[in-house]
């Protein structure tokens, strides 16, 4: 059995040692490769994720701002069940990066803070197109607007600094 280096925090997996092999070209080495979907298999996929896509776009676009982050964490839920892959993917980063500081509990609570955070941000950004001045509003809260104010009551460019939060990109 082949002795793998300590885990590393990882975004997607990627090609490690290519090991050569008599039967074709390289492939990776680690985990062996997943076997190919059929194209069957693959249309079914395709055509349930497409119905399940079309139906979510409709309840975006009727639900209010509350209502849509609701159904997107329970989506996470389901989401969190169905990407295995991923799961294992973000419980071998926390390993990695914070080593036993947190327990198996705090972990499971920490990915599925990743999801849920993650889905809501989706929805937001897909629901955006259909919110109004007034919705905006009430979603968002501007601090030291007076000082923007100010600076452009004088006839001069403003320098505006804002913090960055998300972090689906």
């Amino acid at each position: 059995m082949a002795q793998h280096p300590p885990p590393t925090p990882e975004r997607d997996p990627a090609p490690q040692d290519a090991a050569s092999s008599a039967d074709g070209p390289a492939r990776p080495a680690g985990p062996p490769a997943r076997p190919r979907k059929s194209p069957r298999r693959r249309a079914v996929e395709q055509f349930f994720v497409h119905w399940v896509v079309a139906f979510l776009a409709l309840l975006i676009r009727r639900l209010s701002l509350r209502g849509l982050r609701r159904l997107a964490s329970g989506v996470a839920w389901v989401v969190g069940l169905l990407a295995v892959r991923r799961q294992r993917m973000m419980e071998r980063n926390l390993r990695a990066v914070f080593g036993a500081r947190f327990g198996a509990r705090d972990r499971r609570r920490i990915r599925r803070g990743c999801v849920v955070n993650i889905c809501k941000t989706m929805a937001e950004l897909l629901k955006l197109r259909w919110l109004s001045d007034a919705d905006v509003r009430r979603a968002v809260s501007i601090e030291g607007l007076e000082h923007l104010d100010a600076g452009l009551s004088q006839g001069r460019g403003v320098i505006i600094i804002t913090a960055h939060f998300g972090n689906w990109e």
